[in-house]
């Protein structure tokens, strides 16, 4: 009574510890929503600082290693800096300077590029089809018009002609500002100038105290993130700050050379201001996916206001087209590899939402960012779920795919996987590496009480549909050593109780399952394995082992038995199912085999069985040996440490 007291206020707070647990998850989820919020608003209103200092972060990861060879040049670290810095923006203003002399120079020949187009578009108008097209929309839009007009005089409200008294006469008036005096220039030109020399001396503010303060700045991160593992830290940063200068100084010589690709070609075709079209070209390539794409369409637009035939603007697109195509089919995947360690979809969304956040440079700067997030992401421990998030790596692995497909009753999806996957393994490294460590993710899942016993059947079910599937799969190894024998057809599941002698063999190796579907599903991979190996079999259900199915059991042929676990903790039911089985079997050797154990010395000693291993391996070793009748006959017991070593 006691106890039952004891226990009546625990069980009736149970429901409102559940009830603070829900609330503790609701009031997390709404900080995350709050924390999330502030920092895009944040990021929104500190839009004229942030980007200066984004600009400045990124240019010091290009310039960090030029600075490095500086100071081995033994200048000094400031010196090294200032230089490296002056040379950087020296090239900048040059380059800023070159596309105002190419943009005036533009400017100069828009009325001849003006009466080039109106001929064009003249002689499309003249065209039957365009003429055709031209008149049904003028048509569309009077017919449109004409309803508006309708409309219009119905309505109860005058127009102005009816009011104005039809005598009265009017004069027209023009407004003409002053001419502007110099102090109003003077303003107009400070006014245009100062936002981006603002902006550009922020930029090399940062540059240079970023730069000075590299290692002072990264003791200060590893002290933010990780403290409680420095060697760690330190060597994930100073991998990442490797990789993060390499890849933008890599991209920058990319986008250069495109640039410059784009200019010769461009002055050979014949296009005017090729220079001014390479440099906007270098740097909208830095936008993903679209970049060289965006800027081909200046200069094709160029191209059809200077050529009266469409001759060059087809040689400009086929340019464009050609070297971005070089540049990111062959140049980059050498490069960097066959990916940047960014998603597609990550890239896109990361464009979008930097576009919507700082306008045309997060447009620019988005692919930087995200790169810098995904390594940052990649290295610290903190920070992994980023790299989940937008870095181009698979979110699961093959075990957890394996088993997820599987839940989701897509065995298809698995077999594609798994081709996969053989390309550069064997089919026996396939099922020890991936299905079976999957099966023991549903063993846990059954321990925990959340996979019911139907879900078990179905699994079950999808194995074996895969292991089916991939039955004529031919080991690389194998195709190179020769032509490979016929294999046996994969063998089926029997029902529990009852087996047919294999009319192919004397010798047959009965494989059974201890105790649930997935030990099912482990013996129809052993099964498939051994018969690779010319080994004959039979596999029974767990409900072979119980002592009703122990009667249907026939002894006709079999020369070893494998019982085959996944579960480890019930080591009383693996003891009995031998017992039986050795009544039933007095002088056949058995084996059990249970997989993905780590104390096979406890489990032989419980067992009690002549053979107890942990892997694929050993279990198709103990049933090959004995199944080929090199051990048939035999009464002496199999040592477990010969098996299992």
């Amino acid at each position: 009574m006691e106890d039952s007291k004891r226990g009546g206020p625990e069980d009736a707070m149970s429901p409102f510890t559940g009830a603070r647990a829900d609330l503790g998850g609701r009031a997390q989820a709404t900080d995350t929503v709050i924390i999330v919020a502030a920092i895009v608003v944040g990021l929104s209103f500190g839009r004229d600082v942030l980007v200066p200092i984004a600009i400045a972060v990124l240019l010091s990861f290009v310039l960090a290693p030029v600075t490095d060879a500086l100071t081995r040049l033994r200048i000094g670290r400031v010196a090294s800096v200032l230089l490296a810095v002056t040379l950087a923006f020296a090239l900048l203003i040059g380059l800023g300077a070159v596309i105002g002399k190419q943009v005036a120079q533009l400017g100069e020949n828009l009325p001849q590029y003006q009466t080039v187009i109106a001929k064009k578009l003249q002689a499309v108008r003249s065209s039957g089809f365009s003429k055709g097209v031209v008149e049904k929309a003028a048509d569309a839009l009077h017919g449109l018009d004409s309803n508006l007009g309708k409309s219009t005089d119905s309505s109860p409200v005058a127009s102005p002609s009816a009011v104005r008294p039809p005598d009265r006469t009017f004069m027209q008036v023009e407004v003409h500002e002053p001419a502007p005096g110099p102090v109003e220039i003077l303003r107009s030109i400070v006014t245009a100038l100062l936002p981006p020399l603002a902006t550009t001396g922020i930029v090399i503010i940062f540059v240079v105290f970023i730069l000075l303060q590299r290692r002072d700045l990264r003791d200060r991160f590893i002290g933010l993130i990780g403290s409680h593992d420095l060697h760690r830290t330190t060597k994930a940063l100073d991998d990442a700050a490797f990789r993060l200068s390499r890849y933008f100084l890599a991209l920058t010589g990319i986008n250069a050379s495109f640039g410059i690709a784009i200019a010769i070609g461009l002055s050979l075709i014949g296009v005017p201001n090729p220079i001014l079209w390479g440099i906007v070209g270098a740097v909208l390539r830095f936008v993903p996916y679209i970049g060289a794409f965006i800027a081909a369409a200046l200069p094709l637009a160029l191209a059809a206001a200077v050529d009266p035939g469409w001759t060059m603007v087809v040689e400009t697109a086929l340019l464009f087209v050609v070297v971005e195509g070089i540049v990111g089919q062959v140049v980059e995947p050498r490069l960097f590899g066959h990916t940047t360690g960014m998603s597609p979809l990550a890239i896109i969304v990361a464009a979008a939402f930097w576009t919507l956040i700082w306008g045309a440079p997060g447009l620019l700067l988005s692919t930087p960012i995200t790169a810098c997030l995904v390594v940052l992401g990649r290295h610290v421990e903190s920070l992994n779920f980023i790299e989940l998030m937008l870095g181009d790596k698979p979110p699961l692995s093959p075990v957890e795919s394996f088993y997820q497909r599987i839940l989701a009753s897509d065995p298809d999806e698995v077999s594609f996987q798994a081709e996969a996957l053989l390309k550069t393994m064997p089919l026996l490294d396939y099922y020890e590496e991936v299905a079976l460590p999957a099966l023991a993710l549903a063993q846990i899942d059954v321990t925990r009480g959340v996979l019911e016993r139907s879900r078990q059947v179905e699994v079950c079910e999808s194995v074996e549909r895969v292991v089916a599937d991939l039955s004529d799969h031919v080991d690389v190894e194998s195709m190179d050593a020769g032509p490979v024998s016929p294999q046996v057809p994969p063998a089926t599941t029997l029902p529990a109780v009852a087996d047919e002698q294999s009319p192919e063999s004397d010798s047959t190796v009965l494989c059974v399952a201890g105790r649930t579907p997935l030990d099912q599903a482990g013996c129809a991979i052993l099964v498939q394995l051994l018969e690779r190996r010319s080994v004959s079999t039979r596999i029974a259900g767990p409900e072979a082992l119980t002592i009703r199915g122990m009667f249907g059991l026939k002894t006709d042929g079999v020369h070893a038995i494998c019982v085959f676990y996944l579960d480890h903790q019930s080591l009383a039911a693996v003891r009995y199912s031998v017992r039986r089985l050795r009544k039933k079997y007095v002088n056949l050797p058995i084996a059990v085999c249970m997989w993905g154990s780590s104390d096979l010395s406890a489990m032989a000693e419980t067992a009690g069985a002549d053979a107890t291993v942990s892997s694929l391996r050993d279990a198709i070793d103990f049933c090959a040996g004995t199944g080929s009748g090199d051990l048939a006959g035999q009464t002496a017991r199999t040592t477990p440490a010969r098996l299992a070593g």
